[in-house]
């Protein structure tokens, strides 16, 4: 209805969707990024060839033109990344947003 107005996405890159509306980043809060994401989790002990067809799997999903689609409407961009990938994402995240914990003192209630 034209009542709000998008001023910035939390995303490392534009989205395709938002084309004129600049990441946090343009718009001058430097290093600011958020996203969401998903991910499948197993065992430490899942056999190698489990995840990895787990992984090829997924992707192949990720990248069918209906899931494809469906990802662009709701704003969502699909990856599909293996093991080793999606495992230094998730090392990073862990990191990233437990040292940010940290340094604003928060504590569970």
């Amino acid at each position: 209805a034209g009542r709000s107005r998008a001023i910035a996405v939390t995303t490392r890159e534009r989205i395709a969707e938002l084309p004129d509306v600049p990441t946090a980043i343009e718009a001058g809060l430097a290093g600011l990024e958020i996203t969401s994401w998903h991910g499948i989790f197993v065992r430490s002990f899942t056999p190698a060839e489990i995840t990895d067809r787990i992984a090829r799997e997924t992707a192949a999903a990720v990248r069918t033109p209906e899931v494809a689609e469906r990802f662009r409407a709701l704003g969502v961009q699909g990856v599909g990344s293996g093991p080793a990938e999606f495992g230094a994402f998730f090392a990073n995240e862990m990191d990233r947003w437990g040292r940010l914990i940290r340094e604003a003192g928060i504590k569970p209630e």
